[in-house]
């Protein structure tokens, strides 16, 4: 599974490569605001794979109006981020979580440290919640909708768990064996509905030579409950006109009419050389009738329609975020672009110079009420 991983990676860098490579589109007027404000990181490269610091900033989408609310630079914790492995911090509620250790015991892994609540109001302050459980924690963490609850995927005895712990006290309020679910699959997207309460795991198969049969067969979405009682799988979304069958489809949220969002990766069927044979789009699904739409970012330069962002939806179901990929090795600059789903503007109201793989790295943490 870690070398599916690490292939998938390189692979992903290489094509962002590609994708960076055009110019940008104006930025359009913003269109009228949503109670939210956008959460985003920017981690500096340090010594070997390490990261130097993190800032985390919140962005009013209105106003412009950028505000820093944490750095770990000089402070008693460190956010811990493993280049190019990212473990972004994740909003729940009022509240931003993250992977932390103390200063001075930060180890290689990111999952192995602390879970840690972070300040909003630009205090820099921060509180241990609970020591990560299990052997490796091997996925980003998840919150839910109220903050009560923040979550992760960790190995335990060769078995993987779903750990949910209670915020307030740190105490873990479920433990659900998902072994037998995803197999051998890796998880690449775990976290809340806003309105049905139940929780979402996208399982995606690895390289052929190390995936069984059966693990084949659990690919795929799935939303379950808390007690991970009563799973339900969603039906496999259908290609794009001219492409295969999704070979990625991760779930990144619902929209208030219930259809579900999906960041997808489609072949061309006869495909081209070049970033064009590859279609980084984002789709949403009705799990009534079975429809699929592209409501992905039409106006980032040199990526083909709705290129690959890493997106985050808001909790509202209004916008759409995307941050280019971390990572690029010809990337000049990072951007974040927004996209309003009432009215299809789509902006570019961050943007930071880097230097390719040698950072700095753009990662979205999620949305704050305002």
């Amino acid at each position: 599974m870690e070398r599916a991983r690490s292939r998938r990676l390189r692979a992903g860098a290489a094509l962002a490569a590609l994708l960076l490579a055009g110019g940008l589109a104006p930025v359009r007027p913003a269109a009228a605001a949503a109670k939210e404000r956008l959460v985003y990181a920017i981690v500096h490269k340090g010594a070997g794979y390490e990261a130097g610091h993190t800032e985390i900033y919140s962005l009013d989408l209105d106003s412009g109006e950028r505000r820093l609310l944490f750095t770990d630079e000089g402070s008693p914790i460190v956010l811990l981020q493993r280049l190019y492995v990212f473990h972004f911090p994740v909003v729940g509620g009022h509240r931003i979580y993250a992977h932390g250790a103390e200063r001075g015991a930060a180890g290689p892994v990111p999952g192995n440290g602390a879970i840690y609540e972070i300040s909003t109001d630009g205090s820099g302050t921060c509180r241990k919640i609970a020591r990560v459980a299990g052997e490796e924690s091997v996925g980003d963490l998840c919150a839910d909708p109220k903050g009560t609850r923040v979550g992760y995927i960790a190995r335990l005895k060769r078995r993987h768990y779903l750990f949910l712990h209670d915020t307030s006290t740190g105490s873990i309020a479920r433990k659900v064996d998902v072994t037998g679910m995803i197999l051998d699959c890796v998880v690449s997207a775990l976290g809340w509905d806003p309105r049905s309460g139940r929780l979402y795991l996208s399982a995606e198969s690895g390289d052929s030579d190390i995936t069984s049969e059966a693990s084949y067969a659990r690919a795929g979405t799935y939303v379950f409950d808390e007690a991970g009682v009563r799973w339900t799988k969603i039906a496999s979304l259908p290609p794009l006109p001219g492409f295969h069958p999704p070979e990625s489809a991760r779930m990144i949220g619902t929209l208030p009419d219930g259809r579900y969002v999906f960041e997808t990766m489609q072949l061309a069927a006869r495909p081209a050389s070049g970033p064009a044979r590859f279609s980084f789009s984002v789709e949403s699904f009705d799990p009534a009738t079975g429809r699929v739409g592209e409501i992905g970012f039409h106006s980032v330069g040199g990526r083909p329609p709705g290129g690959r962002l890493a997106p985050i939806l808001s909790p509202s179901g209004v916008y759409l975020a995307g941050a280019t990929p971390p990572g690029a090795t010809s990337a000049r600059s990072q951007e974040i672009w927004v996209k309003d789903l009432r009215t299809g503007v789509e902006r570019m109201p961050v943007s930071i110079p880097c230097e390719g793989a040698e950072g700095p790295f753009l990662g979205l943490v999620g949305w704050l009420p305002r």
